[in-house]
């Protein structure tokens, strides 16, 4: 959007991923990110986060990832 961001990518261990807490592990990490960083205060950019789980990072081998 041509704004200034950030992009966190972020690999969580497959034993984390567990039915029905992704959704709370990736805000407690956004928020945290928010809290401890402050992207937007600090920085000036927005935070942007993808997310990955290992056994998915294995089957891409992205390296970018690594």
């Amino acid at each position: 959007m041509g704004e200034p961001s950030v992009f966190f990518k972020v690999t969580i261990v497959d034993e984390a991923l567990v039915h029905g807490t992704l959704g709370t592990l990736v805000m407690d990490i956004n928020s945290i990110v928010d809290e401890k960083l402050e992207p937007e205060q600090e920085w000036g950019v927005h935070a942007y986060f993808r997310y990955r789980s290992v056994s998915e990072q294995e089957r891409m081998q992205e390296p970018a990832w690594a």
